[in-house]
């Protein structure tokens, strides 16, 4: 095609000092949207008649994508979000009831008794809300235990006796060393 006319079978002379002559000129403009709950990154939304305008006057759409930032707490999976939540030692032996968050504000999570590190806990329809159908997602709460750094004498004094209550011995696999050996020994002789 003609680069001067593109197709078009006729030049202008005089050229729009707005458009220069291409038919259309850049302008920006605010729109204000409604966003969607529940949007993703990489979801579209389609603004009607807020796109660039024909050469008949006729607008045409604005399409806008997603970019949705990361969480300092939560993570995003779908509709499900995710959060580690720290527990001291203490809290998880008794099964403690203890406040998180969640995206609403906090709810209260029961821990049993004996709860483990890096079990989860799930509260349906506590996540996102579906962008497409409304049904919210997960938050799943995964425990993350917390134990001490630093004890007092005190506080050592008290674990040590906790752990004679429960028969613990500090070097557990030593006897059984000591009759592996006997037995190896025995081997030889």
């Amino acid at each position: 095609t003609c680069p001067q006319c593109h197709g078009q079978g006729q030049t202008i002379k005089e050229k729009c000092p707005n458009c220069k002559g291409k038919g259309y000129h850049i302008k920006e403009q605010e729109v204000t949207i409604s966003v969607p709950a529940g949007v993703d990154s990489g979801n579209r939304l389609r603004v009607k008649g807020h796109g660039n305008e024909a050469k008949n006057g006729t607008r045409g759409d604005l399409y806008l994508t997603f970019i949705v930032e990361d969480d300092e707490h939560f993570i995003r999976n779908g509709n499900d979000i995710y959060i580690e939540v720290p527990v001291f030692f203490t809290q998880a032996i008794l099964g403690e009831k203890i406040q998180i968050p969640s995206l609403n504000g906090e709810i209260e999570l029961q821990l049993k008794k004996g709860t483990h590190d890096k079990e989860q806990f799930i509260f349906e329809n506590e996540g996102v809300v579906d962008v497409h159908g409304g049904r919210k997602g997960r938050l799943i709460a995964q425990i993350k235990m917390v134990m001490p750094t630093k004890l007092s004498e005190e506080q050592k004094e008290i674990l040590e006796k906790l752990q004679e209550s429960f028969g613990i011995e500090s070097t557990p696999h030593k006897t059984i060393f000591e009759s592996a050996y006997e037995r190896i020994k025995g081997w030889f002789t």
